[in-house]
């Protein structure tokens, strides 16, 4: 019973250990939050919904807060690089810091 009990313990530990969003999570943050935009500014490039996020890169900047380079695709056709900071929140989990457009593709 303590083996499986401190088994599942380290397993926790090992979950709650997580430094940067997963791409899963990235993708759900990204794709929720530009649609948004979206709905906000309607004159901006992102007036389009969203129909594909391509997760480039996830870069932990320091503990708690990660870059995401990704590139959103509209459904107007077009694609969009973009850089976005992320900022971990407890117990809220991921929460969108601040975002970019890159000048190019990553």
């Amino acid at each position: 019973m303590k083996k499986a009990l401190s088994l599942f313990i380290f397993v926790l530990f090992l979950a709650a250990c997580t430094r940067v969003p997963t791409a899963k999570r990235a993708d759900h943050l990204l794709t929720h939050f530009f649609n948004k935009y979206g709905k906000k500014y309607p004159a901006s490039d992102f007036s389009s919904k969203v129909s594909h996020i391509e997760i480039e890169s996830i870069n932990e900047l320091q503990k708690n807060l990660a870059a995401i380079g990704a590139n959103v695709q509209l459904e107007n056709g077009n694609t969009i690089p973009v850089e976005v900071t992320v900022l971990r929140k407890a117990p809220f989990g991921w929460r969108i810091n601040g975002w970019e457009q890159s000048p190019g593709s990553h």
